[in-house]
């Protein structure tokens, strides 16, 4: 289980109130510090769950305090190992456990997230590279591995938090993350279609163009999947792989395809990456509403309701015309001539 250890600096003469205020609530180890006569230091050891609940609880307490700050650090590992009870855990944990990091911490790695550095853009021609290659070779493997490269998770996550906390300059960043980092991806796919031969009856290619709504439910899995590995504070690179593969591939499909003048076929695999680009922010909030990530002061909450509703409403309006259009795609695209 994931430890943190929170660093308070709060007035002297205060420890007794924040063991008082955290009674209850599970604990690994608390210990004091005195650092000057203006100013002590409590470290709470605790699982990375709890995190959340005790800022609020020692933030609604200190917050107005000159001195107060707190800082949250990771634990690579702490001895002895610390075990929750098995048989409490048993009883007090529902089918679905919503407990989650705090929002301090999913926000910061979002905020990193969507700052796009050169090491960013670097992963994503890289992988739009490796994904052309793969595509036009029929090489799976070599798919597989464009999709390890790509970091397409993060502007994602950062932009269905941004949505959610209404925060509207996470939502720029993140918008700009992801759109330059698609257009580089298109271009390349497109520049690869144009060099060289390309046809859509290779199965990596087929089965981009070769629509149906099971993809939908992949792409909504993706985003429950990415949104959890953020809120849980686990590893997202093999999540991440799973929103590449809902994104990656069927753009660079379509950019293939068109630069080899496969106009149609184009347009049905970019299609697929605006439907799963679609569903992938759409279960990303709602994941993100049902674990309880939501602004702390009741108009910020206010505005992110309205600004949650807005959106849902957008992305499901754009998901309906969306499946519409693959419907007609079908329709009159006969796919049997492959």
């Amino acid at each position: 289980m994931a430890l943190r250890i929170l660093e308070v600096y709060h007035p002297p003469a205060k420890e007794g109130d924040i063991e008082a205020l955290l009674d209850g609530i599970e604990v690994v180890k608390m210990w004091h510090e005195k650092i000057s006569t203006t100013e002590s230091l409590t470290k709470i050891l605790l699982t990375a769950d709890e995190t959340g609940q005790v800022l609020n609880i020692i933030e609604k307490k200190f917050g107005k305090s000159e001195c107060f700050r707190i800082i949250i650090l990771p634990v690579e590992a702490s001895l002895p190992r610390h075990e929750s009870d098995e048989k409490e855990n048993n009883e007090n944990n529902s089918l679905i456990n919503i407990k989650r990091i705090s929002i301090e911490e999913i926000y910061q790695k979002m905020v990193e997230a969507a700052r796009p550095t050169y090491t960013y853009y670097i992963f994503i021609i890289l992988a739009a590279i490796v994904a052309s290659i793969g595509l036009i070779n029929n090489d799976t493997a070599v798919v597989i591995g464009s999709m390890v490269i790509a970091p397409l998770i993060s502007p994602n996550m950062a932009l269905a938090l941004a949505t959610t906390l209404a925060d509207n300059n996470l939502i720029t960043r993140s918008l700009f993350a992801s759109i330059t980092a698609y257009l580089i991806v298109f271009v390349i796919g497109m520049t690869f279609g144009e060099l060289f031969a390309v046809t859509p009856t290779g199965a990596e290619i087929f089965t981009r163009i070769d629509l149906n709504l099971f993809y939908v439910i992949i792409a909504l899995c993706s985003g429950v999947a990415g949104a959890l590995s953020l809120t849980k504070g686990v590893s997202q690179l093999l999540v991440g792989v799973m929103v590449a593969v809902a994104i990656l591939p069927p753009l660079v499909s379509s950019g293939l395809l068109l630069g080899s003048d496969y106009l149609m076929e184009s347009f049905g695999a970019f299609l697929l990456f605006t439907v799963n680009v679609a569903c992938i922010n759409i279960a990303a909030v709602v994941t993100f509403l049902f674990q309880g990530v939501t602004p702390k002061s009741w108009w910020m909450r206010k505005k992110a309701k309205e600004w949650v509703g807005k959106a849902l409403r957008t992305w499901l309006a754009l998901l309906i015309i969306l499946v519409i259009l693959i419907i007609i795609y079908d329709y009159f695209f006969d796919i049997s001539i492959y």
